[in-house]
């Protein structure tokens, strides 16, 4: 028996005999023990099924005692009957006027509340260790008494020696015959591996094209060809490897953009000069840079959060760095743990956007006064005037005015919103603010034939934003209405997860998949006509949710109507 059996087969199969053993005798013990308490449960039902007249009247007891104990001498099995203060009526074994008081006995205390109660320890009346059963007898549905049953352990016992005796005996010889196949199977083994031993080493230094030459038809001729198979299948696979991994580097190398590849252990596996300039430490190499060396704390924390998190996917980040702003991509690769990192120098689009939003907010801020002017003469002409034609002329400039003063209005409103909008909370009644909102859209919606549902589930008064929270109502229900020409539209305002919930939904002609996304753009309009409005109204739905830390759901399917589903956290009273 050489020193490698004897420590790597031998003393764990003995361990393993050991255990196996110990494990099937607990198991023994507990199936044992598991039977007797049955055989003690059947035997104490059908002494209740059988003297069930007797034991319900305690005045016939003593009629039983001679019966019971005779059934103990023949079965071994003590009975004992206890009322339900704990005194012992009678007992097989001991005289019941001698006996403590049992009503704290674990299993006549359970067998009180109306349970079949088992339980193992120790008499002190018969000084031994025995198991009980003990169940409650009823009269007309109460709890009249309890009949008990035992066994002495002694009994449990005997079935378990003779067992383990017997698995003593036969162990010993298994775990011999065990050691001597073991010792052949070893020489014979032995002898036959050595050679993939050989091959496997070759292989291992990638030298592929090593080969097993074996007789067919012996016991190792399958493995044989296995690794004959999978050697050919490694060296194809690791040219193809080889060729991808030099293209690969040939397409990173002709990307401009600065790029960095993360994996699993926090070192980037490649990165380029130009990542490496923006946000690595400059004395850190291109090649095997740590994941420690990146400077930028904004970059820096959202990595360190990603490698973290197994939730977390995909994040970008807007980052201003030497007067430029760049928007870094963060993308995690599901399967391979790598996480890949872009950044876009984003600047020239952060100035024309934020060129267009001062524009519109100067030109609606300046257009204020001359369309006040305009509107002010004109309604003060129209009245001076007695020529009908020149009146139907004024008539048309007001009418003109004030949509120019309502573009202006919506243009203020988004211009307060996308710039940093304060949030003013208030203790809120929505069922009235509701009813303040849908009111002249009721109208609107009766002169068009429509079904306007109103349904507001929400009892209670909730901190919020008001003026935000009517933004949000009048501009969903002002498109549902404008464009929905028959059928209903739907508001349902309620509470759901500790959130403000706004449903509103219409059988309007619906909105096509590709423009779904663009419907919050500011002037996006689906129909081009002039009656369409000025597309800022969901613009400014968006930015009012956003300001309210909510988020905004679309649902439509083109000739079947839309719906919008609008989820505002209510704010906790601090």
């Amino acid at each position: 028996m050489t020193k490698r059996i004897l420590i790597f087969i031998v003393i764990p199969l003995l361990f393993l005999s050991l255990t196996l053993t110990t494990i099937a005798y607990r198991e023994l013990y507990r199936d044992s023990q598991d039977f007797h308490k049955k055989e003690l449960f059947d035997f104490a039902q059908a002494l209740s099924r059988n003297f069930s007249d007797v034991l319900r009247n305690p005045e016939k007891l003593r009629y039983l005692d001679s019966i019971f104990k005779e059934i103990d001498s023949k079965t071994g099995k003590r009975i004992t009957i206890v009322d339900t203060s704990g005194v012992v009526l009678l007992d097989t074994r001991e005289n019941p006027f001698h006996m403590d008081n049992h009503r704290w006995r674990p299993e006549i205390r359970q067998a009180l509340k109306g349970e079949t109660s088992f339980s193992f320890r120790f008499s002190h009346t018969v000084k031994t260790r025995m198991l009980y059963c003990a169940i409650p007898i009823y009269s007309e549905d109460k709890i009249v008494m309890v009949l008990r049953v035992s066994e002495p352990e002694s009994r449990l016992l005997s079935t378990l020696r003779r067992t383990r005796k017997n698995i003593l005996i036969t162990l010993p010889i298994i775990f011999i015959l065990s050691i001597i196949s073991l010792l052949i199977l070893d020489t014979l083994y032995r002898m036959e591996i050595n050679q993939f031993i050989n091959a496997f080493s070759k292989l291992s230094k990638n030298n592929f094209n090593v080969k097993i030459i074996r007789k067919p038809g012996d016991f190792l001729s399958t493995l044989t060809l296995y690794f004959n198979e999978m050697a050919e299948r490694l060296k194809h696979s690791f040219e193809q490897l080889a060729r991808r991994e030099a293209e690969m580097k040939s397409i990173l190398e002709s990307i401009q953009l600065p790029l960095g590849i993360l994996n699993e252990q926090k070192v980037f596996i490649y990165l380029n000069e130009e990542f490496r300039t923006l946000f690595m430490n400059p004395k850190s190499s291109i090649e095997g840079a740590n994941f420690e060396d990146i400077l930028d704390t904004q970059l820096y924390d959202t990595l360190r959060n990603i490698l973290k998190s197994d939730d977390i996917y995909y994040q970008d980040l807007l980052i201003r760095k030497e007067g430029k702003y760049l928007k870094v991509i963060i993308k995690k690769l599901e399967g391979v743990n790598r996480i890949v990192i872009t950044a876009m120098d984003i600047s020239d689009t952060i100035e024309k956007e934020r060129l267009k939003k001062d524009l519109i907010t100067y030109v609606s801020h300046d257009l204020r006064t001359p369309l006040t002017i305009i509107r002010g003469y004109a309604e003060t002409a129209l009245d001076e005037i007695r020529d009908e034609r020149v009146k139907n002329y004024i008539e048309k400039i007001l009418e003109g005015t004030q949509e120019l003063q309502v573009l202006v209005e919506k243009l203020n409103t988004l211009s307060k919103l996308e710039n940093v909008p304060e949030v003013d909370l208030k203790e809120v009644n929505l069922r009235e603010l509701v009813k303040s909102v849908v009111t002249p859209f009721e109208h609107q919606a009766k002169s068009k034939g429509l079904n306007l549902n109103v349904e507001v589930s929400l009892e209670k008064f909730v901190k919020t934003d008001p003026e935000k929270v009517k933004m949000i109502l009048v501009n969903l229900l002002d498109n549902a209405v404008k464009f929905t020409e028959k059928g209903e539209v739907k508001l349902f305002v309620g509470e759901k997860d500790e959130n403000i919930q706004i449903l509103v939904s219409d059988t309007g002609p619906g909105i096509p998949e590709d423009y779904v996304e663009k419907i919050f753009e500011r002037f996006f309009t689906l129909d081009k006509s002039r009656s369409a409005g000025f597309g800022l109204g969901l613009a400014i739905v968006k930015h009012a949710v956003k300001a309210l830390n909510g988020k905004i759901e679309v649902r439509s399917q083109l000739g079947s109507g839309t719906t919008f589903l609008i989820i505002i956290p209510i704010v906790k009273n601090s």
